[in-house]
């Protein structure tokens, strides 16, 4: 049996399973509510953003990952 931490808030996970309770976000593991924080963050910023670029999200989205999981 594996033990799942969240990246972002380091509480352990309980009774982990995959797109239950727990999501894997690139290489991050991240509970629901740090998960939902995340999503948050992303769409906050693009909506920002006058057009859609790709390669703009894709970048918005690591780099606030990298953020929230220090």
């Amino acid at each position: 049996m594996q033990t799942i931490i969240c990246d972002s808030c380091r509480k352990q996970i309980k009774d982990a399973d995959r797109d239950v309770n727990y999501v894997t976000v690139l290489d991050k593991a991240m509970c629901v509510p740090c998960k939902e924080n995340f999503e948050k963050r992303v769409t906050t910023a693009m909506r920002t953003k006058k057009k859609y670029v790709f390669l703009d999200h894709k970048k918005l989205l690591t780099d606030t990952l990298r953020k929230i999981c220090k």
